[in-house]
């Protein structure tokens, strides 16, 4: 992508539009506000997983860069952080390996990021509480799939 393709009106709305979204999902999932019932979304990382099928690839790691460190609010690198990372970096590319419609992808994507984000961060939480795991990739999928239509129908319009 050359220089005047990235300075375009267009790829800069959407790289505005994504920017704001991780920034509006890292506000809620600190603030906690969309926990249902002791149940809290892995937000960031499922706006992060679904970015990966709208965001070239530079600006992607640049988003994965806001979001760790907003995550931690320092700049110290936790294993977590590193986690979160290697899952958002890996679905950008497997992304566009997977046969499917983008849609059906991003569903795998979210659910096998968030299971691992899951299982690497926490193993003995993970084991310990499978249905409390369970339900909360439930709702990764579900959020996932309402990003996903947000970034699609927002992003095809501008």
């Amino acid at each position: 992508m050359s220089a005047k393709q990235l300075s375009s009106p267009i790829i800069k709305s959407k790289n505005l539009a994504l920017l704001l979204v991780i920034f509006i999902a890292g506000l809620l999932q600190s603030a906690g506000l969309l926990s249902v019932l002791g149940v809290k979304p892995n937000l960031l990382l499922v706006t992060i997983l679904v970015a990966a099928f709208f965001a070239d690839f530079v600006f992607y790691i640049f988003l994965i860069l806001i979001s760790v460190f907003a995550l931690r609010f320092r700049l110290i690198l936790e294993p977590e952080s590193l986690f979160f990372a290697v899952i958002a970096i890996a679905a950008y590319f497997l992304g566009r390996r997977l046969p499917s419609q983008p849609i059906l992808n991003s569903v795998f994507i979210i659910g096998i990021g968030s299971v691992l984000f899951n299982l690497l961060a926490s193993p003995s939480f993970f084991f310990n509480n499978l249905a409390l795991v369970a339900i909360e990739l439930v709702y990764d999928l579900v959020l996932g799939i309402l990003i996903f239509k947000i970034f699609e129908s927002w992003l095809k319009t501008n």
